[in-house]
């Protein structure tokens, strides 16, 4: 190998003596799993540790900063379902953690900050049935969160909503039990909250058994 050769390796110097660029690996550009979403995981794990001594104003700090560290990973990795679903998993914990504080009101704009999140999955990813689910899971939290607020008629559009995309994946994944059991939660929590809105004739009819396939 000539001088120059062993000076630049194995790049060939151009013109103007500098170097060409070297070739890109594909693999070898995609952002670190690790350094991405490590940040979140352990502000994740410092907040369940505050949770298990008993310092939930100081979780809710640790949650709020895991959420914020999320979402800047995810801006730069958006094509994985899974970690859009962490971020609403962690919207989750936020409300739980804002439920023990006694900030209802709070925990019910975490609730509906999940289901943003999993509605917005379940758009872009819709050949995955499960995030489907996921959305109406969230609608059910705020509309049960609702309903111990005595706030029966903002919580029936949730779970109208929340039932009817169960009864959709009843019927399109009829092997599947889960989306059977969880239309029928719905149903009767929908029952439930005609009964105290003063529609017992409706929510008697509601626990009669319906099909929904």
């Amino acid at each position: 190998m000539s001088w120059l050769g062993k000076l630049f390796g194995n790049k060939t110097p151009i013109a103007d003596g500098t170097t060409p660029p070297a070739p890109q690996d594909p693999e070898n550009d995609q952002p670190d799993d690790g350094l991405l979403f490590g940040p979140a995981d352990a502000l994740n794990e410092e907040a369940d540790r505050l949770m298990s001594v008993n310092r939930p104003a100081d979780a809710l700090s640790a949650m709020d900063a895991a959420i914020a560290c999320l979402h800047e990973s995810l801006a730069v990795c958006q094509d994985s379902p899974d970690r859009g679903r962490w971020l609403g998993e962690l919207y989750d914990k936020q409300a739980s953690i804002k439920v023990q504080l006694g900030d209802i009101d709070g925990a019910n704009k975490s609730l509906l900050d999940s289901w943003v999140t999993y509605r917005s999955l379940a758009d872009r990813f819709p050949q995955q049935p499960h995030l489907r689910c996921d959305s109406a899971i969230a609608l059910q939290k705020i509309a049960r969160v609702l309903m111990l607020q005595g706030c029966h008629a903002n919580a029936l559009k949730f779970i109208q909503d929340a039932s009817t995309i169960f009864a959709d994946l009843a019927q399109q994944y009829p092997d599947e039990p889960n989306y059977r059991r969880f239309f029928g939660m719905m149903t009767e929590l929908l029952s439930q909250c005609m009964n105290a809105l003063g529609h017992s004739d409706i929510a008697a009819q509601l626990q009669r058994p319906t099909e929904t396939t």
